[in-house]
């Protein structure tokens, strides 16, 4: 997580790596777009804590239409678009 000088949230990111071998890792970044200059250094941290739990499995990262920057850093480190995809809801 990372916060502006007030104390604002303006970004938080996870991952998930397979320590089995088996599977697919994960990373997961948002990006308030008003930052867009964190974009590249975060994807980066991200990357590189997965590829030092489990280098050998193939990597996804999902990321929202709304953080364009982010889109842009991780094509930058050779991720490809392969679904995009709508997240739904209702509440009732």
């Amino acid at each position: 997580m990372r916060k502006d000088d007030d104390g604002q949230v303006v970004a938080r990111c996870k991952y998930s790596a397979s320590l089995r071998g088996k599977g697919v890792n994960g990373i997961s970044v948002r990006l308030d777009p008003a930052y867009p200059e964190l974009a590249g250094p975060i994807v980066r941290l991200m990357l590189h804590k997965i590829v030092s739990r489990s280098p050998k499995l193939r990597m996804e990262i999902g990321i929202p239409r709304w953080t364009p920057a982010v889109v842009e850093a991780a094509e930058s480190l050779g991720f490809e678009k392969r679904v995009e995809y709508l997240k739904m809801g209702l509440v009732l």
